[in-house]
């Protein structure tokens, strides 16, 4: 795991997680109507850290991975007061674990098109290790799948008053279900990734979820002034 960090005189501090395959550098695409990348707008304003995942990561359970984010914030940023966390992807699921297991510290969440910890999700990564050639992806999958039952339910989450939780979904819709044929666990898993954080944002009056109809997996790619106004609400 590698941390590129950006300190300055605010007691807040924003760090950010991608995705599979990515590195933290993913975070400062710019070429999408922005002069400058999402982390790269906000570090005259707030502390922020860029995590990369090495492959070697992927083979931890979610609590490990957290507990060496949260070492590493507390030594690198002594004046951190309040923490919001980026995740997109599977990045997000280690978001979520970080805020459970650390919720005094953790004010802001924003989850953008995370898996849920399910029955279905467990299913696709059983199918996706089954038919994956690429040697890398099958090892990351079999990985997942080995310390499934250590990723966040995000139950406790929004039962934390405190915390501030912004969801943004990618949804697949307007598919007939002849269209859909084997793709058919897919869109269930996106129509029940939906029902999930409405359900547990009708919980917490601090939290809200958006949804980006048939767009694309890479939101903060696509629409990432809607990333920045989602951090600067909580800010």
């Amino acid at each position: 795991m590698k941390f590129e960090t950006h300190l300055n005189q605010f007691g807040c501090h924003i760090i950010f997680l991608h995705g599979l395959m990515k590195t933290g550098t993913s975070w400062n695409v710019s070429e999408f109507g922005l002069n400058l990348g999402i982390e790269e707008f906000f570090r005259k304003i707030s502390s922020t850290t860029l995590v990369s995942f090495e492959l070697s990561d992927y083979n931890s359970k979610s609590t490990e991975i957290s507990n060496q984010i949260y070492s590493y914030l507390i030594e690198t940023d002594q004046k951190m007061k309040r923490l919001i966390i980026v995740g997109h992807s599977v990045g997000g699921l280690y978001a979520m674990k970080l805020a459970e297991l650390y919720p005094k510290l953790v004010n802001g969440l924003i989850l953008i098109d995370i898996p849920i910890k399910s029955s279905i999700y467990l299913d696709y990564l059983k199918t996706k290790f089954n038919q994956e050639t690429d040697l890398i992806i099958k090892n990351i999958t079999q990985s997942q799948l080995n310390n499934f039952d250590d990723l966040p339910d995000g139950q406790s989450l929004y039962q934390n008053y405190k915390l501030t939780i912004s969801v943004h979904l990618n949804i697949l819709t307007g598919h007939s279900l002849d269209q859909m044929n084997d793709q058919l666990t897919y869109f269930k898993s996106e129509f029940d990734k939906f029902e999930y954080f409405r359900k547990l944002t009708n919980k917490n009056i601090k939290s809200e979820i958006k949804i980006y109809p048939n767009g694309s997996h890479m939101i903060h790619y696509s629409y990432p002034k809607s990333i920045i106004k989602a951090i600067q609400l909580i800010l």
